[in-house]
């Protein structure tokens, strides 16, 4: 049995202590691994003695790793950005009407794109005072249309051409896969320079698939399935991120794989995700935001032990609280969340009224 928890919980910390992060220190590494060390010694002294206590989610990964993230939305896809979110705020794409205007685009190499090498070498800097920081975790080259993980084929789709995207599949579904054919493009070009940059070894494939909970059975299957069957043949060591419902989906996310994590959204069939995915995969389900900030004591253990029946029993699996842990969650359901862990892992869990 294999029970570990990310709850990206840094902030959270961060807000009760009073301790103000230095994330920006990319001009300084050894400053910038010092600031992360400190914030893991504040979270472990916070949550003192408890065992179950998750240290660096995406709060306090270095910045520059994401690399290409800018780059790639700003200067190669021509998307403008919202500075503080990230959100695409322009869809370049979609005044293409025509499959000819989308395969006459060219994509230019990001090896090309001004600041590229400078980035470079400051990535690398920081990455090598980095790797082991973080227990378990090594610094990889974040690539793709968005700064934490890769941009599914769909997801890109999407930031490109916006929700008329949707009217397209029935309108034009010819035009649809013509944007499908450039994406899966930019992403080879990627993943030949992520290559460069991190080596053979180093590199895994995570494909953030956050839209395709939008998508009914049949037009998952049209559009997305040949995209992501096409990435998973050419992008070793593939993991799959989901962050809604999507259980109307399982049979051909699976289809897919194999993966070596599975996240799925809250209010997903936890035993049925067991069963497509196997004994071998990693599941992360997703602990949703009324579940952090609305859930009684009582409803917060009880649930936390049914997500492990259903998951921990037949394979490995971690705990998630979506991008990050909500500032209005109480530090009792934080507490109790991690006895419930400890109470199933010891074959002690009560058992209590479900929510």
């Amino acid at each position: 049995m294999s029970i570990t928890c990310c709850l990206n919980i840094e902030p959270w910390v961060n807000k009760r202590v009073g301790f103000t992060p230095d994330l920006h220190a990319e001009d300084d590494p050894d400053r910038y691994v010092a600031n992360i060390r400190r914030q893991q010694e504040i979270v472990r002294e916070y949550f003192a003695g408890e065992r179950y206590v998750p240290f660096a989610g995406d709060a306090i990964e270095p910045p520059c790793v994401n690399l290409g993230s800018m780059i790639v939305k700003g200067e190669l896809l021509g998307i403008q950005v919202d500075p503080k979110s990230g959100a695409a705020l322009s869809h370049p794409w979609c005044e293409l009407e025509t499959v000819a205007q989308v395969e006459a685009l060219r994509i230019p190499d990001i090896r090309q794109c001004p600041g590229y090498a400078q980035k470079l070498r400051k990535y690398r800097d920081l990455a090598a005072r980095f790797d082991g920081v973080i227990p378990g975790r090594r610094v990889g080259f974040l690539w793709g249309q968005c700064g934490k993980a890769i941009a599914s084929p769909m997801n890109m789709v999407f930031d490109l051409v916006g929700e008329e995207v949707f009217v397209r599949m029935l309108t034009d579904p010819e035009l649809v896969h013509a944007y499908f054919r450039k994406v899966m493009d930019i992403h080879a070009m990627l993943w030949e320079v992520k290559r460069e940059v991190e080596g053979q070894d180093f590199t895994s494939s995570y494909l953030a698939d956050c839209t395709n909970t939008m998508l009914s059975p049949e037009t998952f299957v049209e559009f997305a399935l040949p995209r992501n069957r096409e990435f998973a043949q050419r992008f070793p060591r593939l993991e799959s991120h989901n962050c809604g419902v999507v259980t109307h989906l399982l049979a051909h996310i699976a289809a897919y794989g194999p993966f070596q994590w599975v996240e799925i959204g809250w209010g997903t069939d936890l035993s049925r995700a067991r069963e497509f995915f196997g004994e071998s995969v990693l599941l992360m389900p997703r602990l949703g935001v009324n579940f952090m900030q609305s859930f009684t004591p009582e409803q917060v253990y009880a649930r936390t032990v049914e997500i492990l029946h259903q998951t921990a029993a037949a394979g490995p699996v971690c705990l998630h609280s979506n991008c990050i842990c909500p500032d209005r969650t109480r530090e009792e359901t934080l507490r109790t969340l991690f006895a419930a862990v400890a109470d199933f892992e010891a074959g002690a869990a009560r058992v209590k009224e479900q929510p």
